[in-house]
């Protein structure tokens, strides 16, 4: 009885808090995370790890992955296997050893060591290393069952990066020392003495690879490129081009590839030349090579590319789209439209509800930098004199000529069919009542630099000053203007940043020192409401009605009281810094948008009610769980992923079709959603980790 009731209290405590945040990351997949190592053991079947603890498996080339592992206490900087079915991990302070494809990853003890653990490489299943800050050196003979420090050397301040074997007894660890000089050591004896043999006037070392029992590489930082023909004992610089190398592979004895943060270098001759370059739609932190020519690349914000022909072509396997999202749109649930920067923007669409996004070219040159949505109306415009609207959704456009502004319009708003305005940083301000197709120039003097407006019908309006740090009002669309002052009781003047009224009396505004404004009387007179401690430029406020709304400001805060009090802040990481884009189709549909491709959506029915399409026909068993979950489709309809949310709505674990179970023994104890997605269907879940 004591059980059943610390359970249900259990589910009412996380229901509630899972109802007021609903945040869920569903762009970019698989991950945002930096992406730092790849091991793959064939042409379909590989891993990658990164930051937060992050362990993402493929078995089709790169197409699907699953999340195998998720902690945002951890980070992975290497990932080795021996064969199809054993590995390790390695990060700070942490090993993890699979021998189920990563199935279940089981925490292997480790001695204590100052810094945190790099690389870790085996020579076969009993017998590995790992490398690390300090000149962290430790050894196994079983496994990894135990592991025995050789060193770790705390006042010295060297680093390894990478170790790679020849065989049982050489070894060669490489990396940088404090001024940043190369740090090279070899060891004969399996690891148990090393001796350096660091190259004089080289840099820091990213990589070493040996081609065979005397011929090692490596590369890293000031262009470095070094090759040793006599077991790594003297090294001779082979590269005199100045750029910042992240790895280094040889296909076989003739040809090899050497990649910057950015692009690729190509040898043909055993790199003696380095000729051929090939820009890769990556970010890359490192590379992993298998076969006669093929490889991939991982890199910053969840970037991956591969390439089947040696470095000469790649595909580029993270399909979502890397940008920062500033402004959003939607005209229903699945429809929806972003603007992306930086600088003059881009438009991008999407069909599945924010899922997945495409470049669209409706402006064949130069693309839009605004946009304005509401129902089925889309209204853009770009600084080449050009607006496009639709009425119908993006079936069909109409184009228009348009103002040019000196640099491009920071506020465009319709507030119906007809009647629309514009304003720009350098005083331009223009208002439209014939839906776009003329535009008259009501433009202010010299001391102005409007940055965001806010008009609540065809004559009453609000512009966002930034140059005097007012707030300009008008009730006769932009004739005349009148000048408002955000100032707290005791006569401290707030910059605004932007804007939003529900109904004609009651409105809000945002500033850069973070201090949250309200008016009840259609703004003439605004109050301090709330103090949020943090702002800047990029703050924005939304509220669906008079009591809910939110603010997106490093993250998204929640009120049901209209503003008196507000949420903890839900934060998505990396890519709320840039994050300044908040849409909501209702007070149950809305979406964030932020830096990096950060496409967060929230739904209001998550946690209230279990959803989905035939809800009772999915069960989660057992519930509570601690090592493992199993998911049973009473209707056998095929279930064709599962993604499993932590209650701030950030996405842990995903699981392809195929599993019999789903071991989740490396989350933490609480509440967990999991949408289990079949063809045309999908079914969300509560359980709880013990």
């Amino acid at each position: 009885m004591r059980k059943l009731i610390l359970l249900t209290f259990l589910l009412l405590l996380y229901g509630n808090s899972w109802s007021q945040d609903g945040w869920v990351q569903i762009h970019p997949y698989p991950t945002i995370n930096d992406l730092i190592d790849a091991h793959f053991i064939s042409d379909d079947e590989g891993w990658i790890v990164g930051n937060d603890g992050l362990i993402i498996h493929t078995t089709n080339g790169g197409v699907i992955w699953d999340i195998q592992h998720s902690n945002p206490d951890q980070a992975f900087w290497s990932v080795f296997f021996i064969d199809d079915h054993e590995g390790w991990v390695c990060g700070w302070g942490h090993v993890y050893h699979t021998t189920d494809k990563g199935e279940t990853w089981i925490h292997q003890n480790t001695p204590w060591c100052a810094g945190a653990f790099m690389d870790v490489f085996f020579i076969n299943p009993d017998t590995g290393w790992i490398v690390g800050a300090y000149e962290i050196v430790l050894r196994t003979t079983n496994g990894g069952h135990a592991w025995e420090k050789i060193q770790n050397s705390i006042p010295e301040d060297k680093w390894f990066a990478r170790v790679d074997f020849w065989d049982e007894m050489h070894g060669c660890a490489v990396g940088s020392a404090a001024n940043y000089d190369a740090f090279v050591m070899l060891t004969d004896d399996g690891g148990l003495t090393w001796m350096e043999t660091s190259p004089a006037n080289s840099a820091n070392l990213t990589e070493v690879e040996y081609v065979d029992s005397l011929i090692i590489w490596a590369s890293g930082s000031d262009g470095y490129v070094m090759k040793s023909t006599d077991g790594g004992q003297t090294w001779v610089d082979m590269y005199d081009e100045y750029d910042s190398f992240r790895d280094i592979h040889f296909f076989n004895d003739t040809s090899g590839i050497l990649l910057s943060s950015s692009h690729a270098c190509l040898s043909f001759d055993a790199g003696e030349t380095w000729d051929s370059v090939v820009y890769i739609p990556t970010s890359i932190w490192s590379f992993m090579g298998w076969g006669d020519n093929k490889g991939i690349a991982v890199g910053f914000h969840g970037s991956m590319s591969k390439t089947l022909d040696g470095g000469s072509s790649w595909e580029n396997l993270d399909t979502s789209l890397s940008v920062s999202f500033f402004q959003l749109g939607f005209i229903n649930p699945m429809d929806g439209y972003g603007i992306y920067g930086p600088y003059t923007g881009g438009l991008a669409r999407t069909h599945d509800g924010g899922y997945s996004w495409y470049s669209d070219t409706i402006f064949q040159d130069i693309p839009p930098h605004r946009m304005w949505v509401d129902g089925q109306s889309v209204f853009l415009i770009n600084s080449d004199n050009q607006m496009a609207k639709t009425f119908d959704g993006g079936q069909n456009w109409e184009f228009l000529d348009a103002p040019a502004p000196d640099y491009f319009f920071t506020g465009f708003q319709f507030v119906n069919d007809n009647c629309g305005f514009l304003c720009g940083r350098y005083n331009e301000f223009y208002t439209s009542i014939d839906g776009g197709n003329t535009w008259q120039d009501k433009s202010l003097d010299s001391n102005r630099k409007l940055t965001s407006l806010f008009f609540l019908n065809e004559n009453k309006g609000f512009l966002v000053d930034k140059e005097s740090k007012r707030i300009l009002r008008t009730t006769n669309a932009g004739d005349e203007w009148t000048i408002i002052t955000l100032a707290n009781f005791s006569g401290t003047i707030y910059e605004p940043v932007s804007l939003f009224f529900i109904g004609d009396i009651m409105g809000y505004a945002s500033t850069d020192e973070g201090m949250l404004f309200k008016t009840t009387d259609g703004g003439n007179t605004w109050l301090p409401l709330y103090d949020f401690e943090y702002g800047n430029e990029k703050s924005r406020i939304f509220f669906v009605s008079e009591n809910e709304g939110w603010y997106l400001q490093y993250g998204v805060y929640h009120t049901l009281d209209g503003g008196i009090t507000w949420s903890d802040r839900v934060d998505f990481g990396l890519g709320m810094a840039t994050g300044r884009s908040l849409f909501f189709l209702d007070e149950n549909q809305g979406w964030m948008g932020g830096g990096y491709g950060l496409i967060a959506k929230y739904s209001g029915t998550v946690g209230l009610a279990e959803t989905g399409r035939h809800n009772n026909s999915v069960t989660v068993f057992p519930n509570p769980a601690r090592d493992v979950i199993q998911i049973f489709s009473h209707h056998d309809e095929d279930i064709d992923q599962v993604r499993i949310y932590d209650q701030m709505g950030k996405l842990v674990l995903i699981k392809s079709a195929g599993f019999e179970s789903i071991d989740i023994s490396n989350l933490s104890p609480g509440l967990y959603i999991v949408e289990i997605i079949g063809e045309g269907w999908n079914v969300s879940k509560k359980f709880i980790v013990e």
